[in-house]
């Protein structure tokens, strides 16, 4: 399954693009024969032995066959209503203000969370019970049960 993400980020990417030129409906139909392609690997799979020797393999299969039909119908469409639009004369130049334009807020965001981490564990960690509070918390479980 470590593949996965990486078809799932793909499609989700040129889905977005193809909302940007107004192609919902192939983004939609794309959706919906993601949909499809698992019912249909589900209803054949189920009549291969590989149910019988590794059934874990049916809904990782059926996945893998969804997200690749999506990615294939989205990448089709990138290619055919995106790509030919899209002009060489736009390509922006990287400069060293846009690459921290882009950073700050994933470092800032990581620096919150590694800064309220211990902070939330110090909190959590002194309204823990008393031997006193969990023994009631015990003894009003047992008459419950």
């Amino acid at each position: 399954m470590c593949a996965y993400p990486l078809f799932e980020a793909v499609s989700w990417y040129h889905g977005g693009l193809l909302l940007q030129v107004h192609a919902s409906v192939l983004v939609g139909a794309a959706a919906l024969a993601d949909i499809i392609a698992q019912i249909i690997l589900i209803a054949v799979l189920l009549y291969t032995p590989l149910l019988c020797h590794t059934p874990i393999a049916l809904p990782v299969v059926a996945a893998y066959g969804g997200v690749l039909t999506r990615c294939s119908i989205l990448l089709a469409g990138f290619h055919r209503k995106v790509y030919p639009k899209m002009s060489k004369e736009l390509t922006a130049k990287l400069s060293v203000w846009k690459i921290v334009l882009f950073v700050a807020p994933l470092m800032f965001t990581l620096f919150i969370q590694r800064i309220s981490r211990p902070i939330i564990n110090l909190i959590i960690a002194r309204k823990s019970p008393t031997k006193d509070e969990a023994a009631q918390v015990a003894n009003s479980l047992e008459h419950c049960v």
